[in-house]
Formats: structure tokens, sequence, C-alpha cells
């Protein structure tokens, strides 16, 4: 009968491990699943542009700053700056209010004529290229856009000021 004790608490411990080893899996297997069928669940699309205002509120060759929020799928909205800027030809450029080298907002001096990070030196010229102090690449900058009379940008930098973008 001791044969057939060690038999049963040895079939007893193999299904202990196979039942752990299959709730691992499952685990495991459960984010693989989500991912494979993730698109055929529909989510609110969050637009690729968002409307800063109208154009007439941008004065001719002054940087201003200006507030937004950019819609998140499935979470609260969360709240970005830009600086635009009208060159007062029908062309526009905006940039991320944050500074290229770490990340510090910055703002525009009038008297220099330049965007001017307070914490660690970084100047920017009013085409977002950098002038001063460490940052490694000019402004990051918005795509931009005008139709019936209202700025719109894109929702994610699309490049640095000075390639351009």
């Amino acid at each position: 009968m001791a044969n057939s004790d060690a038999v049963s608490r040895r079939s007893f411990i193999y299904r202990i491990i196979g039942a752990i080893g299959g709730f691992i899996a499952m685990l495991l297997g459960l984010p693989v699943i989500g991912y494979l069928f993730s698109p055929l669940i529909r989510r609110p699309v969050t637009p690729d542009w968002i409307g800063l205002g109208p154009v007439g509120e941008f004065p001719v060759g002054k940087p201003t700053l200006v507030g937004f929020e950019i819609p998140v799928q499935g979470e609260a909205p969360y709240s970005q700056g830009a600086w635009v800027v009208n060159w007062g030809d029908g062309r526009f450029s905006a940039y991320d209010s944050n500074c290229t080298h770490l990340g510090c907002p910055f703002n525009w001096n009038e008297n220099a004529e330049l965007f001017l990070c307070p914490c660690h030196g970084g100047a920017f010229s009013k085409e977002g290229q950098v002038v001063g102090g460490p940052p490694p690449h000019g402004l990051e900058s918005y795509a931009t856009r005008v139709e019936n009379g209202t700025l719109y940008i894109g929702k994610t930098p699309s490049g640095h000021a000075e390639r351009g973008a």
C-alpha cells in the first residue's frame, strides 16, 4: 500500500505543479491576447489638429504664449503650452514651451528679442534656433495650419526649428 500512496502523492504534486504552470501561462498570455484583439475595440478618435484660436489673436512679429489641452485616449487631457509667432505673411510658427535642454519652461524677452530659459541660460532666436547656452538643438516645433480663420497646430511636436520643421 505504501507504493500506491507514493503514486497518488506524486500524481497530486504533478497536478498542483500543472495548475500553477497553467495559471502562470494564463497571466503571461492575457496581454498577448489583448494586444491581438485590441484593434477590434473602437476607441474615441483623438484629433490630429488642435485649435489655438482666431489668427487675429496673434500679433504680427510678437511671440504669444498659448495654453491648450492635448486629448489622450481613455484618459483626461493634459495641459500644454506653445509659443506662436505670426510672421505676417500668412505663415505661423509654433514652438513647444519647454527648453530642449532639460525641459524647463522659457519666456520671450522683448528687449533681447530672444526666448530665454532662466534655469541654465539657454537662448533661442524667434525662429527657434539655439543662439546660446547648453540646449543641444533648436526648439521643438509644431506643424501649423490655418482653416476658416482659426490657427491649428499638430497634436505633437514634429521636429526641431533648425531643420526647417
